[in-house]
């Protein structure tokens, strides 16, 4: 089963040749993790997700991303804790997909119901399609990893090591959902069949930006076959969004998690914590808006290359529900990072520093520490109505990554 797989795959990787000591030992406490009944046979085989979450956050080594995979399933809920159940749990969703995908294929052929109601539909589904293949076309230009042809030709797969890939956008624009060549039909079909699903939410621009890690990670899992990549994708990105989506409904928008609503808490934690890049960037005319709607719709993705956004969501997966995600403090601490160069700023210039682009080397490991800073701060009852209380000593400035130093 999924469970065996894996607790044989990963000790074969840690007598790899060449594997660091510190991956290792990451390695070998997640393993322990996952292999509870080992530490008291009178125990169930259940994971301990609170820890489970902690070791995650301090990073899943890039090495083995079989696990990684595993792992975000059971910190999206995907995957139970309880270890003996994988097998069984995982494979009703996968055969439940095969069912979904067959539906949208017919409803694309205008197969489903009388002929107006077939046309109708038909309509509907290839104008989402055109919408999302040109958002795809445009996913993770710098990867060759989506424009690669599938193994085998149709319905998901690894690499190959010579594939060709598509040669401009306008190819990549025409996905072929009812047999996927590329990795971009694949992450196109995810998407459409998504948004045929939840037609309150249907697909909105930047939905692909949360979905490619997701499928980038399962794809190349070698425990998982290409269908089942494609499935389990489907799932996770559905669970993601289960807890994202009023951030992309307009009507929920002044809701606590709604987009103005998740703005204002980020706002909330930079002026509490950090007051005087807080009132710099409000003279200057800099509102969260501006730069924080980005990060929060696509979850850093489109602002990291993908081995940083793998890295920041091993954190943020185990934690994106309730009114504080992990999420809104990282976005705080990405801009208490970089508060030097802001404070010499004028508003143009802060515009370009907060923007895609401008924003300067800043390791995303050290803002996510900062991150993780804030957010206990908060938990651990320094937290005043909105924010940090100012009485409570918050966790030190960093320092500038231009000019080394720190304080206020």
């Amino acid at each position: 089963g999924e469970a065996v797989a894996l607790l044989r795959h990963v000790p074969e990787q840690l007598g790899r040749e060449g594997l660091s000591q510190s991956v290792a030992e990451k390695l070998s406490r997640l393993l322990s993790c996952l292999k509870p009944g080992e530490m008291d046979p009178d125990l169930p085989e259940l994971l301990d997700l609170a820890t489970l979450r902690q070791l995650c956050a301090e990073g899943i080594p890039d090495e083995v991303p079989a696990l990684r995979a595993v792992l975000w399933k059971v910190l999206l809920g995907y995957l139970p804790v309880n270890v003996t159940r994988w097998t069984s749990a995982i494979s009703r969703p996968r055969n439940a997909h095969r069912g979904f995908v067959a539906e949208l294929l017919s409803a694309l052929r205008g197969e489903e119901r009388d002929e107006a109601e077939e046309e109708e539909e038909g309509c509907e589904v290839r104008q989402v399609l055109r919408l999302i293949a040109k958002d795809v076309a445009r996913t993770r230009p710098e990867l060759d990893f989506f424009a690669q042809r599938l193994q085998g030709g149709g319905g998901g797969g690894d690499q190959e090591p010579e594939a060709p890939r598509r040669s401009c956008e306008h190819e990549v624009q025409v996905a072929d959902i009812e047999r996927p060549q590329y990795h971009h039909d694949v992450l196109a079909r995810i998407l459409l069949l998504y948004a045929r699903l939840n037609p309150g939410v249907g697909y909105v621009q930047g939905m692909n930006e949360i979905c490619a890690p997701i499928y980038y990670l399962f794809a190349q899992d070698p425990l998982c076959d290409a269908a089942d990549a494609e499935a389990d994708a489907f799932f996770c990105f559905s669970l993601v969004l289960a807890e994202m989506r009023d951030a992309f409904v307009q009507d929920c928008n002044h809701t606590e998690a709604g987009m103005i609503g998740r703005m204002r808490h980020i706002d909330e934690v930079l002026r509490d914590y950090d007051p005087k890049v807080w009132a710099h960037l409000d003279n200057n005319g800099v509102p969260p808006m501006l730069y924080t709607a980005r990060w929060v719709t696509s979850m850093l993705a489109q602002d990291l290359e993908m081995p940083e956004v793998l890295r920041l969501w091993d954190a943020l997966l185990g934690d994106l529900s309730g009114p504080q995600p992990l999420l809104h403090f990282y976005c705080a601490a990405r801009v208490i990072a970089i508060r030097k160069p802001l404070l010499f700023s004028d508003e143009v210039e802060c515009l370009r520093l907060l923007q895609r682009g401008g924003y300067p080397e800043v390791a995303a490991e050290d803002a996510l520490n900062l991150a993780i800073s804030l957010q206990s701060a908060c938990q651990g009852g320094l937290c005043a109505a909105s924010g940090i209380a100012s009485a409570a000593a918050p966790p030190p400035l960093p320092p500038s990554p231009t000019t080394g130093g720190g304080g206020s």
